[in-house]
């Protein structure tokens, strides 16, 4: 689990936490230095007029100013470090946690990977550096009280009143930032919808309607981000005034204290010290303040992580598992999404070298079927096998050697032609060529300026979606998979190109070697298919030998 091992990194670097410690410690009594030089000049130097004194008083502190900025400067390059050890430990785990996050859900927005980022970022942060002075600052308040109680007592409540005012104002902006965060993510998603739908959008909707509700969601968050904004100025004025009153009434009980004689008129100095010091205790709490959304984020962030433990790799996946015999086997599968019924008692057996063609009305849950096949889903209750190996349970980056899969949208990498139909994976020219010529791409490739080796986008596509489409199944067959599952892998293409894959596909089963799964419309399939599968409402309609499906479905018709 991610959150937890972070945490085992920081147990297990224990020293490297206490040198982190030790610098703190060391740059808070060097932050003592001045008070100590005012001391000594406007006390026994000043008496003992020695101007030899005073230059060697001068010369320390200039030393200890120079040592504390160097312990500054190793501290922050210590806490760096750490946050290069955390990185370095974690973000294999994280990378791909994100990455089964973004498959299992179709989600990108609050990834793991960003929030790990986040805690990353804060750990050599300023605020981070507040947070490890905040113990100094108990330091400070009791030379305070040395000085006297009375004055100890006033810096004690004038910090204890800065962090109650910091306190406060954090309660009142956190609702509104999450508010805030909230609606913007919300509008970036609707701006991301718009562009990628752009094509589709523009000749139905007018841009002035589109634009008008976005500016209408800006408007809303800016209005959020201004009260939050003045409540964070407001308390930060308080905290200003507090500090204020709480130096000008050391001073006035200093004064008061030297009239009634309790303080000898000699230790005057004593009062600014402990001015001074009632300031460096607030300083911390003042820095957090001023730093809130940081904080807040990396609050938000770590909360996140915890609720990701659950995606646990180490857990989650076998590996090591035999090569698959090419039997799928679904047994009572059911599956609920957001307390919807998707898929209800699904049970069917497809052996080596079958073809299952699945048909029903849009919405009856041929693609969440496959998906189930793939792996991509695990069902709420039932067993989706692969040989014998429950597939949800199999490690994708062993069961993906195994698995041809297009998805009802084509799907292109950001990569050249060739890494998208070999998968990024070493290149099999042999395999490539046959693919090439098989499916007809040397057309496709031929019109493109490197041929082959062109870069393709996703966001730029300069493919057509039938050309993307046939792209999309070479990368299907590429690694000679055990199982070939295709949802809707004739949708765009045209009836030359159909009748290419069907032929393909007939080749395959002929072979005998690939199990295939196949969710279409198209009569193509059906007519080739030894078996079928009519699904309506998420419950099986009709299964079994094509011919005994599609007559008891027409006698079913004429009752």
């Amino acid at each position: 689990m991610i959150f937890e091992k972070i945490k085992k990194i920081f147990v297990s670097n224990k020293s490297l936490v206490r040198v982190i410690y030790l610098q703190t410690i060391v740059v808070g009594l060097f932050s003592l230095a001045p008070i100590i030089y005012m001391r000594d000049v406007y006390g026994p130097i000043i008496s003992a007029e020695s101007i030899h004194n005073l230059f060697y008083a001068t010369f320390a502190l200039l030393v200890a100013l120079v040592c504390q900025s160097l312990v500054s400067v190793l501290r922050r390059r210590t806490l760096f470090a750490a946050s290069v050890i955390l990185e370095q430990a974690v973000l294999s785990d994280v990378l791909r946690l994100s990455y089964q996050y973004a498959s299992e859900t179709g989600r990108l927005i609050s990834t793991p990977l960003n929030d790990f980022q986040a805690v990353k970022k804060f750990l050599s942060s300023q605020p981070m550096m507040a947070l490890l002075d905040l113990p100094m600052s108990i330091l400070f308040i009791v030379i305070v009280f040395f000085i006297h109680p009375f004055m100890g007592w006033i810096t004690l409540l004038g910090v204890v009143l800065t962090a109650l005012v910091s306190f406060t104002t954090e309660r009142k902006v956190a609702p509104l930032m999450k508010q805030v965060y909230a609606d913007m993510s919300k509008n970036g998603q609707f701006l991301s919808d718009l562009y990628y739908c752009a094509k589709e959008i523009r000749p139905n909707v007018p841009f002035e309607t589109l634009a008008a509700r976005s500016e209408r969601d800006q408007s809303n968050s800016q209005s959020l981000l201004l009260r939050a904004s003045d409540v964070q100025a407001s308390g930060i004025t308080l905290v200003k005034f507090v500090s204020t009153v709480q130096g000008s009434v050391m001073l006035g009980l200093g004064a008061a204290l030297m009239i009634a004689s309790v303080l000898h008129p000699a230790l005057g100095a004593y009062l600014i010290i402990a001015k001074i010091l009632g300031g460096f205790a607030s300083r911390p709490i003042i820095q957090l303040l001023s730093s809130w959304k940081s904080l807040n984020d990396t609050y938000e962030a770590i909360s996140r992580l915890r609720t990701f433990d659950e995606y646990s790799i180490e857990q989650k996946f076998q590996k090591g598992l035999p090569k698959p015999d090419g039997l799928l086997t679904f047994q009572n599968v059911n599956l609920v999404r957001n307390n919807v019924r998707i898929l209800t008692n699904i049970s069917l057996t497809v052996k080596k070298g079958q073809l299952l063609t699945v048909v029903g009305p849009p919405g009856s849950g041929k693609s969440t079927l496959l998906k189930l096949a793939t792996g991509l889903l695990a069902p709420t209750s039932g067993e989706v096998q692969l040989s014998s190996i429950r597939a949800s349970k199999w490690d994708p980056n062993e069961s993906c050697h195994y698995i041809g899969y297009v998805s009802q949208n084509p799907t292109i990498f950001d990569g050249n032609v060739l890494q998208n139909i070999a998968r990024f994976s070493e290149v099999n020219d042999t395999r490539i060529s046959y693919l090439v010529k098989k499916l007809n791409l040397d057309r496709i490739i031929g019109k493109l300026e490197n041929g082959i080796h062109t870069a393709l986008s996703p966001e730029v596509p300069i493919l057509s979606i039938g050309e993307q489409q046939k792209l999309c199944i070479a990368r299907a067959l590429y690694t000679s998979p055990r199982y070939l599952i295709l949802d809707e892998p004739d949708s765009a293409l045209d009836s030359q190109n159909k009748k290419i894959l069907i032929d393909l596909i007939v080749e395959l089963m002929r072979e005998g070697e690939t199990t295939i799964l196949v969710a279409s419309h198209s009569s193509d399939f059906i007519r080739i298919s030894e078996w079928l599968m009519v699904l309506q409402g998420g419950s099986i309609l009709g299964y079994g030998r094509t011919p005994a499906v599609i007559q008891k479905l027409q006698e079913d018709g004429k009752k």
